[in-house]
């Protein structure tokens, strides 16, 4: 394990060591350092760490200590150039002269040899001896006792032999490898409610090993239904609802999915559908399939399927690879517009398809209810809209300055308008700050930006909600650009939720031919969520002012929905 590399440095602090200001094999002067202070704050295993940067630059007597003050002295001690190494047989046959550095890779290189060779518990020490006036190391390897994977034991998580195989390559019976528990441990909490401590544990119980990865679930399998009340723009109050399903460690693999519905308007709705596939055929990502449908009003419908492929590169950092295909189609065929002006309808039937790379960063501490840490993920994206023909459309035509018949798809087409290129950025954060053992401060931030040289109506995001601008009814802002940022004061409820307060601020702005409008929306309010075994209840009351409203009691909104995490 690659804390026992510290062995190495035990030898080091013998005292003869401060004493050998020359040597034939060590050529430098021996000058003898005087003790470094050291801040008061830095704990023993920064200490140590600074001793063995002086140790593999010479310093071999390099030690530490702490005087009755509380302050800690780092002592050098004399600097050897080149050290004599006496390792017959096995590292070069007879005495060597090696820098002092070299002794620390030899012992490296020696224990991660045998990590990955069933020898977890192998020791390397170094004996120094003093002949006439150079110091000899002789080392001492001791390769413990040999295990096999036995047992990998994790914490509310149950996978199945096969995709430990896939995921990192190992197999029951096969010798010991930590590099393969360290790839599981890159790979998995990659995957949808896993999560990594930094402590994995090694044992040998009645002649087994038992390897905990400190691998945990954070996730429960939920199916959950909420229905609600919001107000109308002619005041009377519409039904809202929202249901969602969500299934984890699927067939003892870390697969997972997921259906989600929500109900916003009166004739409004959405579904999407999702799974996640970790590492399928052992391919190194993550593969993420998703489909959805949208309907506003009588006015489109959307179709949307995804793909993401999402790589680990470390356990907190991913980088993603994305492919997302929308097809847009208009319930209602303004054909009077198209007489008119000439020029297509607000929500033309169209085909869109964007390319990106994605980039997430997660530090917090818990998936579910972070009260410390940063979370960062990021998405850009670059593609085509091709505007496809609706045969009600087609039917309207005119003659066009050359004298020929044509109809408005005719005239894009001889404009080059039929075809246009789109950009796409959506970046979204959350820091969270404990302040004390029961209150924390969040902070959170989004921004999502698209770019066509014209822009839809059907193309616009809705925002406004419990998801974003709360104190605003469910995704009544249109806009392709919107920006927000809040922050969000909570105390903790006994470890099973929160009650706090919040302010936002934001800025949107719908740059289609009906709207061209911009606004600066600001809400505040309390909030509130529970954890419950069908996922986590947000309750909220918020105001807002923007948007056509004014910041009073009367233009109050009640938020109710279920979250993956608080």
């Amino acid at each position: 394990m690659p804390h026992r590399i510290l062995l190495i440095s035990l030898f080091l602090y013998f005292p003869f060591l401060r004493s050998q200001l020359s040597c034939p094999c060590s050529p430098s002067s021996g000058q003898v350092l005087k003790p470094i202070q050291l801040n008061a704050g830095k704990d023993s295993v920064s200490l140590n760490k600074l001793i063995l940067h002086y140790q593999t630059r010479g310093y071999l007597g390099a030690s530490g200590q702490r005087d009755s003050a509380g302050q800690l002295f780092l002592f050098p001690g004399p600097q050897y150039a080149v050290v004599r190494i006496s390792d017959p047989g096995q590292v070069a046959g007879d005495t060597l002269c090696l820098p002092p550095a070299d002794l620390y890779t030899l012992a490296t290189a020696w224990l991660q040899e045998m990590d990955n060779s069933g020898y977890p518990f192998a020791r390397f020490q170094w004996f120094v001896s003093n002949i006439g006036e150079c110091l000899l190391f002789q080392p001492r390897r001791d390769k413990g006792l040999f295990v096999a994977f036995d047992s990998v034991l994790f914490s509310g998580l149950d996978l199945s032999p096969g995709a430990m195989r896939r995921i990192a390559g190992i197999k029951p019976g096969e010798p010991y490898n930590q590099s393969k528990v360290d790839l599981l441990r890159l790979r998995l909490p990659a995957c949808q409610g896993i999560m990594a401590s930094a402590a994995p544990a090694l044992e040998i119980r009645d002649g087994r090993l038992r390897l905990t990865p400190g691998i945990f679930s954070t996730n429960r399998d939920r199916l959950s239904l909420l229905a609600g009340l919001a107000t109308s723009e002619v005041g009377r109050p519409v039904f809202t609802g929202e249901a969602d399903a969500h299934f984890y460690n699927l067939f003892r693999n870390p697969y997972s999915a997921w259906l989600q519905w929500r109900g916003f308007r009166a004739r409004s709705q959405e579904l999407h559908l999702g799974t996640e596939l970790p590492y399928l055929f052992g391919l190194p990502w993550v593969t993420s399939l998703q489909a959805g449908m949208e309907k506003l009003d009588t006015l489109y419908t959307r179709f949307a399927q995804s793909v993401a492929f999402r790589i680990p590169v470390t356990r907190q950092f991913r980088i993603s690879v994305i492919a997302d295909f929308v097809t847009r189609r208009g319930i209602y065929a303004d054909v009077n517009h198209v007489q008119q002006f000439r020029n297509l309808p607000e929500n033309p039937d169209s085909r869109n398809a964007l390319y990106g790379m994605g980039l997430e960063w997660n530090s917090l501490n818990d998936l579910r209810m972070p009260v410390k840490g940063l979370w960062i993920s990021g998405k850009a994206s670059a593609g085509q809209r091709t505007i496809l023909r609706d045969s009600r459309l087609e039917t309207v035509q005119w003659t066009s300055s050359a004298g020929k018949l044509e109809n408005v798809y005719d005239s894009l087409a001889r404009t080059g308008g039929l075809k246009s290129n789109q950009y796409r950025t959506d970046v979204q954060a959350e820091w969270y700050l404990p302040v004390s053992r029961v209150c924390v401060v969040k902070w959170s931030a989004e921004s999502h930006w698209l770019h066509l040289p014209v822009i839809y109506f059907n193309e616009l995001g809705r925002y406004g909600g419990i998801k974003n601008m709360r104190g605003f009814n469910e995704q009544s802002i249109f806009a392709n650009q919107f920006h927000m940022a809040t922050a969000e004061a909570r105390l903790l409820l006994a470890g099973s939720g929160f009650a706090g307060a919040f302010v936002s601020a934001g800025y949107w702005k719908n740059e289609s031919r009906t709207g061209a409008a911009y606004g600066n929306p600001v809400s505040t309010g309390i909030s509130a969520a529970i954890q419950t075994r069908a996922g986590i209840l947000q309750l909220v009351w918020a105001v807002g002012s923007g948007n056509g409203q004014s910041m009073n009691l009367n233009n109050s909104k009640f938020h109710l929905g279920i979250a993956n995490r608080f």
